[in-house]
């Protein structure tokens, strides 16, 4: 019973996660951003060749989501929708992954509502996926042809994976946790790093760790190997234009001052107003990039975090937020603030969030000991979340569809003439 009412509500992510990212689907944005149009020729670059890990086209990229999008083309032709249907796929699908890690690490905690007869149970995942779902920082990049949702669903399957191992201790999932980091390094450079998580989370908390890790790492390695060949024998141009580290011309001076100004920048983005990524592709221009409801309930989630030092699945989501923001770090800061290169940040933040509520939910219980009241006010934190999701939601599909993306969108061009 309890797994078909986790199947159910798995069943509601995928519905709503669907609504959200394919409304307007073709319509917002109508045109291309330059990237996409180079990213097309990319993928169309590979058809009729033998298997290449890397591409020196569109400034440099590993080609395994170009091959994604390669096969969308003979799906569905080359179009508009063919190209940007894998990024809103993943979308979907890393959804769904995220509500089945939450399941696991939020197991038995729900939001119930009882009034009178009528009562309500809501697992506190489907909340957080919620959260995520209607995050435009989430469903913006799901809805163009860039490949970040890809990434996160290759992460977020290797998290849920490795968690899977550490309850059951069954290899396989071991091993496909492996394989999904693996692929994480074939994809967006910010994954290239990603693969220490399920590494870490193996070492804290499973028992025989050497064994462990050694068959992870294995697995790991053949799955990474022809990209670390190809990268051995050829510099990564991507890395060479856009990060500072590598410009011999700069003195150390100047890179710790880049350092510190994206630093400070891109925690600015986060939250402050005036602050965030002035991107148009990437969000409404200089909105935080977490609106203040849930950032006040990542605040909470934080301090109730940092306050239980030994819970090592904290730590875990700790260092992943931090690998998630590195990256961008090492970019030149006027590449900065920039919510596409932090865009695996998103489920460490959802995740705190997860944290604030559930302890919220422990207080409410604890402090009504009626029924009623303890609803009320449980109702209440929820319509407190729902404004959240709405004013999202209303950010995206009024003001920035009105104001923003047929500027940041402007490429007019017909797919057709790439080939």
């Amino acid at each position: 019973m309890k797994f078909a009412k986790s199947k159910l509500w798995g069943i509601f992510i995928v519905l709503i996660a669907s609504i959200v990212i394919f409304l307007k689907f073709t319509q917002i944005p109508a045109h291309f951003a330059f990237d996409e149009v180079e990213f097309a020729r990319l993928a169309l670059s590979l058809k009729d060749s033998p298997y290449s890990v890397y591409s020196t086209l569109a400034t440099g990229h590993s080609t395994l989501y170009f091959y994604v999008i390669l096969a969308s083309f003979y799906l569905f032709k080359v179009s508009s929708f063919a190209l940007r249907l894998p990024s809103a796929i993943f979308g979907v699908l890393s959804a769904l992954v995220f509500y089945k890690l939450m399941v696991g690490l939020f197991i038995n905690k729900k939001i119930e509502l009882k009034f009178k007869k009528a009562m309500l149970t809501v697992p506190l995942a489907f909340l957080l996926t919620l959260i995520l779902v209607s995050s435009r920082w989430f469903f913006s990049f799901a809805r163009f042809a860039f490949e970040p949702t890809f990434l996160l669903f290759l992460e977020l399957s290797s998290l849920y994976f490795v968690f899977k191992f550490v309850s059951s201790e069954k290899w396989r999932h071991l091993g496909i946790s492996a394989i999904f980091a693996g692929l994480a390094y074939h994809s967006y450079t910010p994954g290239r790093i990603f693969f220490i998580i399920p590494m870490l989370t193996v070492i804290l908390l499973t028992k025989n760790k050497f064994k462990n890790i050694s068959s992870y790492l294995i697995i790991l390695f053949m799955v990474m190997l022809p990209l670390i060949v190809y990268l051995w024998q050829h510099q990564d141009i991507r890395i060479r234009e856009q990060m500072y580290i590598s410009n011999t011309e700069l003195t150390i001076e100047d890179k710790i001052a880049f350092f510190e100004a994206n630093t400070l920048n891109n925690i600015k983005m986060l939250y402050v107003p005036g602050q965030g990524d002035g991107n148009g592709r990437h969000n409404y221009p200089l909105k935080p990039a977490i609106n203040p409801i849930l950032f006040a309930l990542f605040v909470l989630g934080s301090a109730v975090a940092l306050s239980k030092p030994r819970n090592k699945t904290h730590a875990i989501f700790w260092i992943y937020l931090g690998i998630s923001f590195a990256p961008t770090l090492l970019t030149y800061p006027w590449e900065n603030p920039n919510m596409l290169r932090t865009y695996t940040m998103i489920p460490g933040l959802v995740y705190f969030i997860g944290v604030g509520l559930s302890r919220s939910i422990e207080v409410i219980n604890a402090r009504f000991n009626k029924p009623l009241w303890r609803s009320i006010v449980v109702a209440g934190l929820l319509l407190i979340v729902c404004a959240s999701s709405l004013y999202e939601l209303r950010t995206y599909f009024y003001y920035q569809a009105r104001d923003v993306i047929p500027h940041a969108f402007d490429e007019e061009l017909n797919l057709k003439n790439l080939h």
